[in-house]
């Protein structure tokens, strides 16, 4: 063996000592140079194997490694579905512990005799409900599950497409939930919907190049029901349609007094640290006294922020709360002052044939019952209340 095979077979066993983590200068056998390389290679072999941890192979060490990544991936998801199970347990009981207002049971009577309508009957196959956000419909609609101990999902946030048709197929025999406009935006969600709202049962099928899971097939029987929650509807959606005529259909549209007693009724009932219900009190006859008809969000959202304000920035609360009272803009404004026409509209506001129809649907629902213009519209001189209007509303919603 010459000088150049000597120093390929000093590399060779470091090689291996690096490949197991070790100080190759430990290694104490002999190299022979009246053998050749391969010869001293294969005794150099035995003698590692036993020096040596045994040897893995680069692909070996991936799979080892690529195992212990998803082993931990799988422990790290378990937990962090524990915890939401354990919150969505807890948040459960809370709700059906709250008990009902006087004033609760007579506003929300119709919705919640056609949630109990989904509960009971096995033909009604699902609800949709709009409108008035932030005033109770998604807490109405758990309240109903717990109090009935009916199984639900809920569908809140993101989630891939692969996913919602996983928690369709492992629950297709609950009421599934659907508290998010998300689903709006994925035409595969609402033919997913759609054809779990077919018939008395209905047929969902998934055509798609990735893996089930083992206990997942391509197709599945859906016999549960569907509750839809949203704030507002979509335009011109046939996919959407499609789904809103195979359930029964509510829209809560509450007017102004109706949202100030649920407001007192709240502060009343329930019970906050650092805050009595007279300071509770206090504060719901001042959102009532800093809003009018035009407010657009005299709701529960804001009655909690105000709550927060005065309990954490008491000298503060009124001018904090202030900020948060939201008036109608400018551009919604036009048309219930009589700026009707799309031309016109556009031709005022500079935006464009979709952004009209946006705001449009908006003044609608605020000439519906939700608002009080009294007063504001002034049919010779149209321009100055508009004026006016949108200076106050971009003073924060200042009172009209």
């Amino acid at each position: 063996m010459n000088a150049e095979e000597q120093k390929r077979i000093l590399g060779y066993i470091k090689k291996r000592y690096d490949e197991c983590d070790m100080d190759y200068q430990t290694f104490n056998g002999d190299i022979d140079m009246t053998l050749t390389y391969i010869e001293n290679k294969n005794i150099i072999d035995k003698h590692l194997e036993t020096m040596l941890p045994a040897k893995v192979s680069k692909s070996m060490e991936d799979e080892q490694v690529k195992a212990e990544l998803e082993k931990q991936m799988r422990a790290e998801q378990e937990k962090k579905e524990a915890e939401i199970k354990a919150r969505e347990e807890a948040e459960v009981e809370r709700i059906k512990n709250i008990p009902n207002g006087e004033e609760e049971l007579k506003i929300f009577n119709e919705m919640d005799n056609l949630i109990k309508q989904v509960i009971i009957d096995k033909k009604t196959r699902g609800l949709l409900l709009h409108g008035a956000s932030s005033l109770g419909k998604t807490f109405r609609v758990r309240k109903a599950m717990a109090n009935n101990k009916v199984p639900y999902v809920l569908h809140s946030g993101h989630i891939t497409e692969m996913k919602f048709y996983i928690k369709c197929f492992q629950n297709a025999d609950k009421i599934h939930i659907f508290d998010d406009e998300n689903i709006l935006h994925s035409k595969t969600f609402l033919n997913m919907i759609k054809a779990m709202l077919n018939g008395e049962t209905g047929l969902v099928e998934y055509d798609t190049s990735r893996k089930f899971p083992s206990d997942v097939k391509s197709s599945f029987e859906f016999t549960g029901k569907v509750i839809i929650i949203l704030n507002d509807l979509p335009r011109n959606d046939e996919h959407f349609k499609a789904v809103k005529n195979r359930v029964i259909n509510y829209e809560l549209s509450l007017d102004r007094q109706q949202r100030l007693n649920l407001l007192y009724e709240r502060a009343k009932n329930e019970n906050i640290e650092g805050i009595t219900k007279e300071e509770r009190i206090k504060v719901v006859d001042w959102i009532k006294d800093n809003s009018s008809g035009s407010t657009l969000n005299l709701n529960y959202r804001l009655y909690e922020k105000a709550i927060n304000f005065y309990i954490h920035q008491r000298e503060d609360w009124k001018a904090l709360t202030q900020t948060q009272i939201e008036g109608i803009d400018e551009y919604t404004m036009l048309i219930l002052m009589g700026v009707d026409s799309q031309e016109e509209w556009c031709n005022k506001t500079g935006k464009g044939r979709s952004s009209y129809y946006v705001y449009k649907q908006k003044a609608k629902k605020l000439e519906t019952g939700l608002l009080d213009i009294t007063g504001l519209i002034n049919s010779d001189d149209k321009t100055l209340k508009i004026q006016q209007s949108s200076n106050k509303m971009r003073m924060g919603g200042e009172r009209w």
